[in-house]
């Protein structure tokens, strides 16, 4: 019997999950909240009153929000006529340390005079990215002006825009650091007010750390601030007083768990175990001289655990030093799914947990004809570029391909942070976009990962001139498989090394040609990234790609813009005891064995409305039950899917 209250932890659990999976998106999903009454915004891009001096020039970072205006020269001007009692900038990002090319750090500063009369100096290189420039000013209109001026002979502003502000408006000013701080670029600030979203911007200056925002004159203010790859924090309530800079203390930002890998060589995130229930797989960790307790596997539904005990025989002549290695048997039961791995050792002066978090995948069986998902080149190197992946994982996690292969990646933080909710294997590689320092997080730059058996899945994250020899290495380990699959970085590989490993697919996000084509002298399948602003859906059948291109166009990927609501996307609600998925697919292409997934209370046995029960999960305490529903997804439909009890 299901009981209102039971109806009410699991209405909670599924708000729980959504802000789980869903929260990082969730202001750029949600139409941005109106500007606060009164304020008016002055693009310095687009806005036609904005007189420019000098050798100003428009720049938008890769996929970045929006375009702003940057100077490198020692005196350019801005003139901004405007109507109001004060007036406020928003400066654009500093760049972006992953790219080359991007232009230098803004070093210079901001001389900003009102009606002819210096209001501020703002200096780039440590400033919050907004600013209250003049405040108390005589009611009608005004002139400001910004002079770009060097400081110590080094320049560089960027400036997004200005706020005609009413006189009732202040400013909140912090400095946000973390851990893995080298590869924290920027976040997202979510201020709240009671129960009130007043805005939803990104904010950091990289070099510095300070955040700034502005926000009009009130109380009870709260700020969570939201980092892809780092644990989202929120502060107390604060006030904020007319023309009054409000300083805030922020805790330190953690990693995300999902996202630390500790004392392990393999499995681990881009080179993961593919198992089925009931086989084994070897684990390489950091073992010393300690005696090893225990080997688990777990994994999360909302706030619940899923995790088994493994059994484990240890291989002696693998140790080498440090290393250890254990041969890993999972036991029959095991639930489908992602599992982060855990070895506890105790005694040496070692007592730890060595910790590979979402490295090894259970599944029932073996695929025959496998489904990919892929994408290329999507610049993910902050938050906001980090949002728009995370709406990507959430589709992907609805269409549920067998494995992810993402090309030519950038920032590694945000990256494994957002990749953490998808329910698929993946796999990743770097290019020449890349930060340095990604192979704490994805490892070497060629790697291969079983499939199945018969499938192997090479990364290869070099271009081709650094020759095939490790590639062909990795390939002859496994001598019975049927054919192989590469996700490269370039794809020109040499057509005698994908004739001699039976390459049916090598997925790419660089190279000349057609971005979808058998590759001459071989029965390769090339399936390369067409733009930033897209996906694919590879499908094999016998051994060959059936398809890779959307709405019959011979190469056109799945378009999906930065600004665009997900076109394949479900709503959860929960009325009575019924759990009803609202599916909504725009796209013209149907999506076969899609998954939905519920959380529901566990005492009940339930039933789907359309589909099939694909798996039934416990969470260990036996308290919530995951139910994963497989439909077929028409193309260009929206039709609910509900679950309700037997």
């Amino acid at each position: 019997m299901i009981t209102k209250l039971s109806l009410l932890i699991a209405s909670l659990t599924i708000v729980a999950l959504t802000a789980l999976l869903a929260h990082p998106i969730i202001a750029a999903e949600r139409p941005a909240p109106s500007t606060p009454t009164a304020w008016s915004w002055i693009s310095a891009t687009t806005g036609d009153s904005v007189k420019k001096t000098g050798s100003w020039q428009h720049d938008q970072f890769r996929n970045a929000r929006a375009a702003h205006l940057k100077s490198y020269h020692d005196g350019d001007e801005l003139t901004i006529p405007f109507s109001g009692t004060a007036i406020g900038i928003r400066l654009a990002g500093q760049n972006t340390p992953e790219y080359l090319g991007q232009g230098d750090a803004s070093q210079g500063q901001l001389v900003c005079s009102i009606d002819d009369t210096v209001a501020k100096t703002i200096a780039c290189t440590h400033a919050g990215r907004e600013h209250i420039l003049a405040h108390g000013l005589k009611p009608g209109d005004h002139i400001l002006r910004i002079r770009h001026a060097a400081v110590n002979n080094q320049t560089g502003c960027r400036i997004d825009g200005f706020w005609a502000l009413p006189a009732a408006t202040g400013s909140v000013t912090f400095q946000l650091t973390g851990e893995r701080s080298q590869f924290l670029t920027d976040c997202r600030l979510i201020i709240v007010q009671g129960d009130k979203i007043i805005r939803s911007t990104i904010s950091r200056n990289w070099i510095s750390g300070t955040c700034s925002v502005l926000l009009p004159a009130g109380t009870n203010y709260r700020i969570t601030i939201q980092a892809s790859g780092w644990q989202t924090v929120s502060t107390s309530a604060f006030d904020i007083t007319a023309n009054t800079q409000t300083t805030l203390a922020i805790p330190f930002l953690n990693r995300a768990v999902s996202t630390i890998p500790y004392h392990f060589r393999y499995p681990s995130i881009n080179n993961q175990a593919i198992r089925t229930r009931g086989s084994s797989f070897r684990a390489r960790f950091l073992g010393f001289t300690a005696t090893i307790k225990t080997v688990r596997i777990k994994r999360e539904i909302g706030n619940k655990t899923i995790s088994r005990l493994l059994a484990f025989r240890e291989l002696s002549d693998r140790a080498d030093y440090y290393d250890r290695e254990l041969e890993v048997m999972i036991p029959a039961d095991t639930p489908g799914g992602i599992y982060d791995l855990e070895i506890a050792i105790e005694g040496s002066g070692r007592t730890s947990v060595a910790k590979s978090p979402r490295s090894v995948a259970i599944i029932a069986n073996y695929t025959q004809n496998p489904r990919f998902v892929s994408w290329g080149h999507l610049d993910t190197s902050g938050q906001y570029q980090a949002e728009y992946l995370q709406r990507l994982c959430t589709m992907v996690n609805i269409i549920a391909p067998d494995m992810v292969l993402a090309s030519n990646c950038v920032n590694p933080a945000y990256i494994s942070g957002t990749m953490a909710s998808l329910r698929s294997p993946y796999m990743v590689n770097f290019g020449n976009h890349q930060m340095p320092g990604h192979k704490h997080w994805y490892g070497a730059d060629i790697q291969i990962v079983p499939l199945t058996p018969k499938i192997n899945v090479l990364n290869y994250a070099l271009p081709w001139f650094h020759g095939t020899e490790a590639a062909s290495g990795l390939f002859n380990r496994y001598p019975d498989s049927t054919y192989n699959i590469i996700n490269g970085f370039e794809s020109n590989a040499p057509i005698e090394f994908l004739n001699q490993h039976t390459v049916r697919l090598i997925h790419d996000a660089h190279g000349l040609g057609s971005k979808a084509m058998i590759i001459d002298g071989t029965q390769t399948q090339r399936v390369g990234k067409t733009n930033s602003n897209s996906f694919r859906v590879i499908q094999f059948k016998d051994g060959k790609v059936e398809s890779c291109t959307y709405n019959d166009h011979p190469t056109a990927a799945i378009p999906f813009t930065r600004t665009q609501v997900m076109p394949l996307r479900v709503k959860q609600t929960v009325a009575d005891v019924t759990y009803t998925a609202t599916v909504t697919n725009e796209l013209k292409m149907d999506f076969k064995d899609a998954t939905i997934r519920f959380l529901v209370p566990a005492e009940q046995t339930y039933q789907p409305s359309a589909g099939k029960i694909k798996s039934t999960t416990l969470s260990d305490d036996k308290s919530l039950k995951e139910i994963v529903v497989s439909i077929n997804i028409p193309r260009e439909t929206t039709f609910p899917l509900n679950l309700s009890p037997n």
